[in-house]
């Protein structure tokens, strides 16, 4: 499978060493992998600290929403209406299901790199360029409903800003990659000859 995904090396066939009775391997052939390059690094990061940030944030917002109010992961109840708190505290559990796991899901699966890292990153991505959207529209929306809210300050503003512009790169890099190529082809010679 390695030789097909790699090609011929340029001509070098497996021969035994004259000095040596050993097998010549070509060095493309070795068990390890190559490193990540500085772009899925930087992927696998913004999954990771997505998935810590949102754990904090959403996750424990179910059960201690004042504690992770007090510490600025979500806005005080007493600047809310109540419904805008509870509304707050049900996606956190709609994060918890959802979108937690498939961050783990895509950071692991590009660090063992196989395909359904990159098919779990589009999926984050997607999910990430959702909640920021929805973000903006609930800001927009409680302020004409006239529903007591806080609205997004240029700090929060700024990270939703950067996590849909990260989402959509990050998804146009996967695409254009051909490390995920590789893992793709690797995937799909595996699944043919099961």
């Amino acid at each position: 499978k390695a030789m097909i995904l790699r090609g011929s090396y340029q001509g070098q066939q497996n021969t035994t060493s004259p000095v040596s009775n050993k097998r010549y391997v070509p060095p493309m052939a070795s068990s390890s992998s190559p490193p990540l390059s500085l772009a899925l690094k930087a992927i696998v990061v913004f999954h990771v600290v997505n998935a810590g940030l949102w754990l904090v944030g959403q996750t424990l917002a179910v059960w201690q929403y004042d504690l992770v109010a007090s510490w600025g992961f979500q806005t005080p109840r007493e600047l809310l209406d109540g419904a805008v708190v509870e509304t707050n505290r049900a996606i956190g559990m709609a994060d918890t299901i959802v979108l937690n796991p498939v961050y783990i899901m895509a950071a692991a699966g590009l660090l063992k790199r196989q395909f359904y890292g990159a098919i779990c990153s589009w999926m984050a991505f997607a999910l990430t360029m959702y909640w920021t959207s929805i973000g903006y529209a609930l800001d927009i929306a409680y302020e004409s409903g006239g529903i007591k809210n806080v609205p997004l300050d240029a700090f929060a503003l700024a990270v939703i800003s950067f996590d849909f512009a990260f989402s959509v790169w990050g998804s146009w890099y996967l695409c254009r990659s051909n490390e995920v190529l590789v893992w793709w082809q690797k995937d799909l010679l595996s699944k043919k000859n099961d």
